[in-house]
């Protein structure tokens, strides 16, 4: 389903209508035909699939019957972003969801009960590159380092050092606690398999035990050479 920007003429339109798929890169909007994405069965699809279905159930089930509430207060009070950038008024169910699929991804626990707050400050890293090791991260903020929550960190592929923007998808995944950045720097990115001289970006969400989300943190670095 496509959402979109109405003004005197259509000014925005992101998804798919029948055939279609409107989108915008860097040098403006564009019309693809559309395609059926292949269901592979991977791990991390299956996983992602039985997730949404368990949550489905819980939400329904009476163990939520004295929590839905907590989830419709905190929905009101956040606010969610579209594809077109635009903010929206999530509902309970879908701030359940986001909390409980990072939590997931974080391997912690689920939580029934909403968090005081949904989404948190986006968490400032600084990552370089060291020859011979990988990608590290040199600084960290925003988050308590003695914490019991996680960081999600999602890389992309290598890519040209002459685009200037990224935003998906996204190959590797991985999480590292809070405490492993009390010790700094921390190697998130192995040497191994990097492409010489290639872009890569990485984008950061830091999960906390109560099901706090926060915003997401966008950082790009290059893999220098020789590797």
């Amino acid at each position: 389903m496509a959402i979109f920007r109405a003004g005197i003429v259509l000014t925005d339109i992101r998804g798919s209508v029948a055939g279609d798929v409107f989108s915008r890169t860097a040098a403006g909007p564009i019309i693809r035909a559309r395609t059926k994405p292949i269901y592979r069965g991977t791990e991390r699809q299956v996983r992602v699939s039985t997730l949404l279905v368990t949550l489905g159930a819980i939400w329904k089930s009476a163990a939520m019957d004295a929590q839905r509430g907590s989830w419709e207060t905190l929905a009101k009070q956040t606010k969610f972003t579209n594809r077109l950038g635009d903010p929206f008024t999530p509902t309970g169910f879908q701030c359940f969801v986001r909390s409980n699929s990072n939590l997931d991804l974080a391997g912690q626990s689920q939580v029934l009960g909403a968090p005081t707050t949904m989404v948190s400050a986006g968490c400032p890293f600084s990552i370089a590159y060291t020859a011979g090791v990988g990608f590290k991260v040199t600084a960290v903020g925003n988050f308590d380092v003695a914490g019991t929550g996680d960081v999600l960190i999602y890389i992309s592929p290598g890519y040209s050092k002459t685009r200037n923007n990224y935003k998906g998808p996204f190959a590797e995944m991985t999480n590292k606690a809070d405490t492993a950045f009390a010790a700094l720097p921390v190697t998130i990115r192995a040497n191994t398999g990097l492409t010489a001289g290639a872009k890569y970006t990485f984008r950061l969400v830091h999960v906390g035990a109560s099901g706090e989300i926060s915003a997401q943190s966008f950082i790009t670095c290059a893999a220098g050479n020789p590797l």
